[in-house]
C-alpha cells in the first residue's frame, strides 16, 4: 500500500512539474515552498488510517543545513516503542512518485527528526538546554583547554 500510494499521488498531479523541478522553482522564488511536505502529509494520512498495532507512523523532516540549504519531509515508520531514528524513512517525493525508503540512520543526505521540533526551531530558534528532552542529551568527555 505504501509503495503504490505515491504513484497515485503523482498521477493526481497531472499537468504539474515533477518534484525536482518544483524544488528548483521554490529556490528560485517562482513557487511557494511545501511541495514535499504535501506529499509526505498525504502518505502519512493514508498510513495513519491503517491503525497498525505494532508500528508507529510519524511525520519526519530534515532541517535545512549549510551544505543542503532546503528542508525535506517524509514519513517515519518504526516498531512501537523504538527510538525515532531506528525507523524506516518513506519518502514519496524524492524519486518523483516512486517510493524511496531507507533506514533513517543510513539516509546520509538527510538528518531526519520529528516534525514538531524542526518547525519549532524554524519559527522560534533552538530551545535552550533547560527546555530540551534530557533523554536526547549526548554525554561527551570534557577537554582541558
Amino acid at each position: 500500500m505504501a509503495y503504490v500510494y505515491p504513484r497515485k499521488l503523482a498521477r493526481g498531479l497531472t499537468g504539474s512539474d515533477p518534484p525536482l523541478v518544483l524544488s528548483d522553482k521554490v529556490h528560485l522564488g517562482l513557487k511557494l515552498p511545501g511541495f514535499c511536505l504535501e506529499w509526505a502529509e498525504a502518505l502519512y494520512m493514508r498510513l495513519s488510517r491503517e491503525a497498525f498495532r505494532t508500528l508507529e507512523v510519524d511525520m519526519a523532516m530534515s532541517p535545512a543545513r549549510l551544505w543542503r540549504p532546503f528542508e525535506h519531509s517524509g514519513v517515519m515508520v518504526r516498531a512501537s516503542g523504538r527510538p525515532f531514528r531506528s525507523g524506516l524513512v518513506l519518502d514519496p517525493c524524492r524519486d518523483e512518485g516512486l517510493l524511496h525508503w531507507a533506514p533513517a540512520a543510513d539516509d546520509r543526505p538527510f538528518r531526519w527528526q520529528p516534525l514538531e521540533p524542526v518547525l519549532w526551531e524554524k519559527k522560534f530558534g533552538r530551545k535552550p538546554w533547560c527546555a530540551r528532552d534530557p533523554l536526547e542529551a549526548v554525554l561527551q568527555r570534557g577537554q582541558v583547554p
